[in-house]
């Protein structure tokens, strides 16, 4: 029993080295981009003003416009959603969180993406540019280190900005 579990062990590891020997190496689809170090701006304090009553407020924004959480009409209100989705991983060589943005259109599409770094709230900045139907990387390669919290905007015109945070 012993000497078939250590055959069927051993043909096992071979036949996983030959399978990964196989495998294509992976290609870099993103440019090099050196990250930049934008400082958040400062707070900006207001006097704060009392509210008016029921009675004086206006509905001023139009029915199809989209409302901020600030309370302010959105300028993306009538522009598209961008197709990508975005997602978070660990790769197993590293022990850093990398992005991956996946196209679903037919058209290549360059994307800014900018990293709101939750524990200092500096910003950092790079560049995608995205095959048609494709997929681009952005983290631990581009010299820039996630962290769980950060927010990362994706911005393409004339699409409406993708935010998601890192889980």
């Amino acid at each position: 029993m012993m000497m078939v579990a250590s055959f069927s062990l051993t043909l096992g590891i071979m036949l996983w080295q030959r399978k990964r020997a196989e495998l294509p190496e992976p290609i870099m689809r993103t440019k090099p981009v050196v990250p930049v170090i934008v400082p958040a701006p400062a707070p900006v304090h207001r006097a704060v003003q009392p509210l008016p009553a029921v009675e004086d407020i206006k509905d001023t924004a139009p029915s199809n416009a989209q409302i901020s959480p600030g309370g302010t009409t959105s300028g993306q209100a009538e522009a598209p959603d961008m197709p990508v989705r975005v997602t978070f991983r660990h790769p197993m060589k590293l022990n850093k969180l990398v992005g991956k943005v996946f196209s679903s259109t037919n058209a290549p599409l360059v994307i800014a993406v900018d990293i709101l770094i939750a524990s200092t709230h500096n910003t950092l900045q790079t560049q995608l540019d995205l095959p048609p139907n494709g997929e681009a990387t952005f983290g631990a390669d581009d010299g820039m280190e996630l962290a769980s919290g950060d927010q990362v905007t994706l911005q393409c015109a004339p699409y409406r900005d993708v935010v998601s945070r890192v889980p």
